[in-house]
């Protein structure tokens, strides 16, 4: 699939760029979307208009393509179930630190994609029937974490991809606790009087309900691991 989008009103660049598109690549068709929520149906009664006088934003336009043919399930997970676990599984062999730590979420991760590894760092990403080309990219998937030395450890983008009850083990401050900008900040904290629960080890760190991001409890003592590039300066 196709999105295209600017930020013009010029119907030379939005509608007709799309028409002179579906000419010279007949293997493709335009999604009909539907007008909604403040949105302007575009001329070709097909892409829509963000206008600034009806949403919030300078005006832009977005069309949406796909290969002809091609059905929604078909991209959802081409594999099947049974596939899916043996390639997991095969992945996780020998990586025993990695595998105790996926026994601290809850949800089913393993479920949502397949497990690829580059240069340390684990990403969840989506089923498919093609591997990713050996391109360099800034990100692709969920970034899971890094292997290191006799350990994992798990990313931000995990922290804030979980909801507080799919985590085992877990501290809750109020929005209100000083506690909440000490974490920030990437300081030590303590969890007397906060709502805990699990064991000690890997934690995941909420305020009122929502992820901040992990640490490492031990006892009563949270060790932070608050991610370094939006600690709090």
């Amino acid at each position: 699939m196709l999105l295209y989008s600017t930020c013009t009103f010029a119907r030379k660049e939005d509608e007709e760029v799309v028409e002179w598109l579906l000419d010279q690549m007949p293997e493709m068709e335009q999604i009909v979307l539907s007008a909604k929520d403040g949105l302007s149906q575009g001329f070709d009664g097909a892409s829509l208009r963000l206008f600034p006088w009806r949403v919030d934003g300078e005006g832009h336009f977005l069309s949406l393509l796909r290969k002809k043919g091609m059905k929604p399930s078909e991209s959802e997970n081409p594999m099947g179930t049974a596939e899916q676990r043996k390639m997991n599984e095969i992945f996780l062999n020998g990586k025993e630190e990695f595998r105790e730590f996926l026994k601290l979420i809850k949800k089913p991760l393993l479920e949502k994609g397949y497990l690829w590894e580059r240069e340390g760092l684990i990403y969840l990403l989506p089923f498919s029937q093609n591997q990713l080309p050996s391109l360099r990219f800034l990100r692709t998937g969920l970034l899971l974490g890094a292997l290191k030395k006799n350990r994992f450890e798990p990313s931000q983008a995990l922290a804030m991809y979980l909801k507080k009850e799919e985590f085992v083990n877990g501290a809750d401050f109020s929005s209100e606790d000083i506690r909440v900008i000490k974490y920030l900040k990437g300081e030590t904290i303590d969890v007397e009087g906060a709502e805990t629960w699990g064991e000690d080890g890997w934690c995941l760190v909420c305020t009122d309900g929502h992820p901040l991001g992990f640490s490492k409890r031990s006892r009563k003592t949270l060790k932070n691991k608050y991610y370094p590039g939006w600690r709090w300066q």
